[in-house]
């Protein structure tokens, strides 16, 4: 019996993973960072698990979540500490965050789909 097609939420999940692994790996060579190719390495992994409806692969989508989030707060963190937004008016403070913003919405949105993906495969075994 043929194996079900990939929900669509899981390639949009795909596709999203091999962006950010795309980058990890770009960054690492452009900045000679190993913190940013392990990135790009656990993103093309959960990638490749993702593409293949492994259920461990849920995790390391968990993973990258946690740390975008927790990176992207950081360094909103450290701009407020050091007064850059002082500098700006509110319209322009909303349009600096907007990209970052997206990207979590984006990140939780994927981390949601594999859950929901993985959460139901459970139930019907």
């Amino acid at each position: 019996m043929a194996s079900p097609a990939t929900p669509i939420g899981m390639l949009i999940t795909v596709a999203l993973l091999a962006l950010f692994g795309v980058y990890g790996a770009w960054t690492a060579i452009a900045e000679n960072s190993w913190i940013h190719a392990l990135g790009g390495v656990v993103a093309f992994a959960a990638c490749v698990g993702t593409a293949m409806l492994k259920a461990w692969s849920r995790y390391l989508v968990y993973l990258l979540t946690a740390t975008l989030i927790g990176m992207w707060a950081y360094s909103v963190y450290a701009a407020v500490k050091v007064g850059y937004f002082s500098l700006y008016s509110a319209r322009q403070i909303t349009l600096q965050l907007a990209p970052g913003i997206l990207l979590i919405l984006l990140s939780c949105c994927c981390a949601y789909l594999v859950f929901r993906h993985f959460r139901d495969s459970k139930l019907r075994i």
